[in-house]
């Protein structure tokens, strides 16, 4: 088991550390208890999840206003040189929750781009699995079907499935949705 390795969070030395392994603490500190005598308070942040799917934490530098960073380039800018001065980072073994240092690359966004895009599973990001898709493979079928039977032009299938004008071009000459 490997020891875990504690530096200070870059811009905010005097607040707050980061683990080799992710994980985010505030700096040792004195305050007055209740019994206003003085204890050592130190408490490790706790962790939410961006839209992304990548694990934010607010830091506080003395304003009330908190930053939000990503967990992964704190441990990143802490802990892994960057003499290239590429901008981003790339998660290894593609686990976005997996922040530890020897899981984390700075790359281009070349790279980040070609790593992810191999990585992914095609029919997860085809078709209706694609989060941002209209349409249905059946209601696909349907349309292909409706126009080769000669009773929908493109402009009524468009209005039959809410879609565009061109969309519906493309599904029929089989430019998109070619897996169905």
């Amino acid at each position: 088991m490997r020891e875990k390795i504690w530096k200070p969070v870059k811009g905010y030395e005097n607040y707050y550390e980061v683990s080799n392994d992710g994980e985010i603490r505030n700096i040792v500190r004195l305050i007055v208890c209740s019994n206003r005598s003085y204890c050592r308070k130190q408490k490790e942040l706790r962790q939410h999840v961006n839209h992304r799917g990548y694990k934010t934490v607010k830091l506080y530098d003395g304003n009330a206003k908190g930053v939000m960073f990503t967990v992964h380039r704190i441990v990143a800018l802490a802990f892994l040189e960057n003499s290239n001065n590429y901008k981003e980072l790339n998660h290894i073994d593609y686990d976005k929750f997996n922040n530890s240092v020897e899981n984390l690359e700075w790359c281009t966004r070349s790279h980040n781009v070609k790593h992810s895009y191999v990585t992914k599973d095609p029919t997860k990001y085809k078709g209706s699995g694609n989060k941002m898709s209209k349409l249905t493979e059946e209601q696909v079928i349907q349309m292909r079907e409706d126009r080769k039977t000669g009773n929908f032009t493109y402009k009524q299938l468009a209005e039959k499935y809410s879609v565009g004008l061109t969309l519906v071009g493309y599904i029929i000459n089989n430019k998109i949705w070619r897996h169905v």
